[in-house]
Protein backbone atom coordinates (compact mmCIF):
# COMPACT_ATOMS: atom_id res chain seq x y z
CA UNK A 1 0.00 0.00 0.00
CA UNK A 2 2.85 2.12 1.10
CA UNK A 3 4.89 1.80 -2.11
CA UNK A 4 1.91 2.14 -4.73
CA UNK A 5 0.63 5.31 -2.63
CA UNK A 6 3.95 6.93 -2.78
CA UNK A 7 4.03 5.85 -6.45
CA UNK A 8 0.90 7.92 -7.11
CA UNK A 9 1.96 10.44 -5.21
CA UNK A 10 5.54 11.14 -7.37
CA UNK A 11 3.51 10.81 -10.28
CA UNK A 12 1.96 14.13 -9.66
CA UNK A 13 4.56 16.10 -8.55
CA UNK A 14 7.15 17.87 -10.91
CA UNK A 15 10.74 16.34 -9.03
CA UNK A 16 9.24 12.69 -7.77
CA UNK A 17 13.03 11.81 -7.44
CA UNK A 18 12.86 13.87 -4.33
CA UNK A 19 10.25 11.61 -2.70
CA UNK A 20 10.83 10.86 1.11
CA UNK A 21 9.52 7.18 0.22
CA UNK A 22 10.34 5.69 3.14
CA UNK A 23 8.85 8.40 5.48
CA UNK A 24 5.29 8.22 3.08
CA UNK A 25 5.43 4.05 3.72
CA UNK A 26 6.22 4.25 7.42
CA UNK A 27 3.57 6.99 7.50
CA UNK A 28 0.82 4.13 5.57
CA UNK A 29 2.09 1.34 8.16
CA UNK A 30 1.74 3.75 10.89
CA UNK A 31 -1.45 5.45 10.68
CA UNK A 32 -3.32 2.74 8.71
CA UNK A 33 -2.00 -0.98 9.08
CA UNK A 34 -1.20 -0.18 12.77
CA UNK A 35 -4.64 -0.01 13.28
CA UNK A 36 -6.39 -3.11 11.40
CA UNK A 37 -3.53 -5.23 13.45
CA UNK A 38 -4.28 -3.95 16.73
CA UNK A 39 -8.28 -4.99 16.31
CA UNK A 40 -9.04 -7.85 18.47
CA UNK A 41 -11.55 -9.30 15.27
CA UNK A 42 -10.95 -8.86 11.85
CA UNK A 43 -15.36 -9.37 11.12
CA UNK A 44 -15.58 -5.86 10.82
CA UNK A 45 -13.80 -5.90 7.55
CA UNK A 46 -15.29 -8.92 5.63
CA UNK A 47 -17.35 -7.19 3.40
CA UNK A 48 -14.59 -4.73 2.20
CA UNK A 49 -12.78 -8.12 1.76
CA UNK A 50 -15.22 -9.49 -0.44
CA UNK A 51 -15.51 -6.28 -1.93
CA UNK A 52 -11.84 -6.40 -2.88
CA UNK A 53 -11.93 -9.86 -3.74
CA UNK A 54 -14.57 -9.37 -6.16
CA UNK A 55 -12.57 -6.48 -7.68
CA UNK A 56 -10.00 -9.01 -7.76
CA UNK A 57 -11.73 -11.53 -9.44
CA UNK A 58 -12.82 -9.10 -12.00
CA UNK A 59 -9.74 -7.79 -13.16
CA UNK A 60 -8.21 -10.79 -13.83
CA UNK A 61 -11.10 -12.20 -16.02
CA UNK A 62 -10.61 -9.43 -17.93
CA UNK A 63 -7.40 -9.41 -18.40
CA UNK A 64 -7.63 -13.20 -19.76
CA UNK A 65 -10.52 -12.53 -22.02
CA UNK A 66 -8.22 -9.83 -23.39
CA UNK A 67 -5.48 -12.02 -23.44
CA UNK A 68 -7.31 -14.36 -25.63
CA UNK A 69 -9.20 -12.38 -27.86
CA UNK A 70 -5.85 -10.59 -28.34
CA UNK A 71 -7.20 -6.91 -28.40
CA UNK A 72 -3.96 -5.15 -27.49
CA UNK A 73 -2.27 -7.35 -30.28
CA UNK A 74 -0.90 -6.18 -33.37
CA UNK A 75 -4.02 -6.62 -35.07
CA UNK A 76 -6.16 -6.14 -32.04
CA UNK A 77 -8.40 -2.65 -31.83
CA UNK A 78 -7.05 -1.39 -28.77
CA UNK A 79 -3.42 -1.64 -30.08
CA UNK A 80 -2.71 1.59 -31.13
CA UNK A 81 -4.57 3.00 -27.94
CA UNK A 82 -1.53 1.66 -25.45
CA UNK A 83 0.36 4.07 -24.41
CA UNK A 84 2.73 2.14 -22.28
CA UNK A 85 4.62 -0.95 -22.19
CA UNK A 86 6.36 -1.59 -19.30
CA UNK A 87 10.05 -2.51 -19.20
CA UNK A 88 10.58 -4.72 -16.31
CA UNK A 89 14.40 -5.54 -16.96
CA UNK A 90 15.51 -1.72 -17.21
CA UNK A 91 13.71 -1.05 -13.76
CA UNK A 92 15.78 -4.42 -12.68
CA UNK A 93 19.09 -3.12 -13.95
CA UNK A 94 18.57 0.98 -13.49
CA UNK A 95 16.84 1.98 -10.57
CA UNK A 96 17.17 5.20 -11.41
CA UNK A 97 14.93 4.45 -15.50
CA UNK A 98 11.67 3.88 -12.91
CA UNK A 99 11.87 7.66 -12.56
CA UNK A 100 12.83 8.64 -16.23
CA UNK A 101 10.06 6.10 -17.28
CA UNK A 102 7.46 7.97 -14.83
CA UNK A 103 8.34 11.20 -16.54
CA UNK A 104 7.84 10.13 -19.70
CA UNK A 105 4.48 8.71 -18.63
CA UNK A 106 3.67 11.98 -17.24
CA UNK A 107 4.88 13.64 -20.38
CA UNK A 108 2.82 11.72 -23.02
CA UNK A 109 -0.23 12.13 -20.75
CA UNK A 110 -0.55 15.93 -20.53
CA UNK A 111 0.63 15.94 -24.53
CA UNK A 112 -2.35 13.81 -24.74
CA UNK A 113 -4.30 15.77 -22.31
CA UNK A 114 -3.31 19.36 -24.32
CA UNK A 115 -3.95 17.66 -27.57
CA UNK A 116 -7.77 17.43 -26.54
CA UNK A 117 -8.22 20.33 -25.69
Amino acid sequence: IGVCLTDLIGFFLEAPEELPRLRIQLLVVVAVLLPLCLLPSLKPLSAASTFGLAGTATTAATMAARALDTSYGPEGKFFEVVQWVPTFEQRAADPEGEIAGLAAVRRRVEERAHSLR
